[in-house]
């Protein structure tokens, strides 16, 4: 089932508080002494926070893009069956790799964008002939196509997108690390 993101984060809180009472009860319920209770009061709220961040650190995003051309992240939890508008349903994705969903009648393109040292390196794949003359050049990335769904395995386990549609790329970013890539679903050239 595809929900959206925070009703995810909601289902999330209400599981973790739900084993939290859960351990608690159990802990007052079968232990004697203060300091038993105590120690299975904080293993309560630890095992809460663990099972919060393994849930949402355990899926990946799923981009549906509509009709209308606008994006939705939405997580998965168990299984799916997703009814695209031209009738074909869509019955298996990834929980670990970033999809994209389009279920619109346009193209898109999803292009890897390389930084080194804070600036953009324009990311292309070059072709040359024998004589090194550029033949063709293409930007690196994926092309989403209508009614289709398509998971990636993004650079080095990335779980997101970082810019959509008309949010270009910045030029230049902040960045400590020596080298950075970012994610852009845009309309093709």
């Amino acid at each position: 089932m595809l929900v959206n993101g925070i009703l995810f984060t909601v289902i999330l809180l209400i599981v973790s508080i739900g084993s939290l009472a859960l351990i608690r009860y159990i802990t007052f319920k079968y232990t004697k002494g203060k300091g038993a209770k105590r120690f299975g009061l904080i293993m309560a709220f630890v095992i809460a926070v663990v099972l919060s961040i393994l849930g949402w650190q355990g899926t990946a995003p799923v981009y549906v893009i509509d009709k209308d051309y606008n994006i939705s992240e939405m997580r998965l939890i168990g299984g799916i069956e997703y009814a695209l508008d031209n009738g074909k349903v869509i019955t298996e994705i990834p929980i670990r790799k970033v999809s994209i969903i389009n279920n619109s009648d346009q193209a898109f393109f999803l292009e890897k964008v390389e930084y080194g040292a804070g600036d953009r390196i324009y990311s292309s794949q070059e072709v040359y002939d024998s004589d090194s003359n550029l033949v063709s050049s293409s930007n690196i990335g994926y092309d989403i196509f209508p009614y289709t769904a398509a998971s990636f395995f993004l650079f080095l386990g990335q779980k997101k997108i970082d810019y959509f549609m008309n949010d270009e790329a910045p030029n230049e970013i902040s960045s400590s690390l020596s080298g950075e890539v970012k994610y852009w679903l845009r309309e093709p050239n």
